[in-house]
């Protein structure tokens, strides 16, 4: 008995696909994941990809491209020329981390009066 059954792929639009399982969303993540950090082509090739691009295909740069268009305000990606990216996030203010300052004993608050 012949099997009548076809199977194909489901495909689900886009805008369904959980931001992390679309390549545009892994790469965000490992980008956030590493702020700051130069990410050469060669590395976001083997973990977003996961094996090595051709140098001359455009494959990172247009992913990268529609990467930016999903950051959030203060969070931007510079290209460092014949290296890769750079992910970058704005300070929210002058203070990047807590400072606690102990005070002299006998004093209750930094106020006057």
């Amino acid at each position: 008995m012949p099997n009548d059954t076809i199977t194909a792929p489901v495909e689900r639009p886009l805008s369904s696909t959980p931001a992390s399982e679309s390549v545009e969303g892994r790469l965000l993540e490992f980008f956030r994941a590493h702020s700051g950090r130069v990410l050469l082509r060669d590395d976001l090739s083997w973990q977003i990809w996961e094996y090595c691009l051709d140098p001359r295909s455009r494959v990172i740069d247009q992913t990268v491209s529609l990467v930016r268009k999903q950051l959030d305000a203060g969070e931007h990606i510079t290209t460092v020329p014949g290296q890769g990216y750079r992910h970058h996030r704005k300070h929210r203010g002058p203070f990047t981390s807590a400072v606690l300052l102990r005070l002299p004993s006998g004093v209750k608050s930094l106020r006057a009066g």
